[in-house]
């Protein structure tokens, strides 16, 4: 089993949500010791804005030979 938790307050202190899902995670973990785990944080790591290169690279199109292009613009989103 997966469980990605994902972060969004910018507080490391006094943030219920964030001392909600810690007490989350541990339960869950004691309960699928062989479960996979994942978490990021975009209060403290937002992602980067989209950018005019970024917003071309998703509408070429799939069978264009540019791949190379599509992946390394597209990469940091992902």
């Amino acid at each position: 089993m997966k469980l990605l938790e994902v972060q969004s307050s910018v507080r490391l202190e006094q943030s219920i949500s964030r001392t909600l899902s810690h007490e989350f995670i541990q339960t869950w973990q004691n309960f699928h010791s062989d479960g996979r785990y994942k978490q990021r944080d975009i209060g403290m790591n937002p992602p980067a804005h989209p950018t005019e290169l970024w917003t071309t690279a998703n509408y070429i199109p799939p069978d264009v030979e540019h791949q190379r292009w599509k992946w390394y613009l597209l990469t940091p989103s992902n």
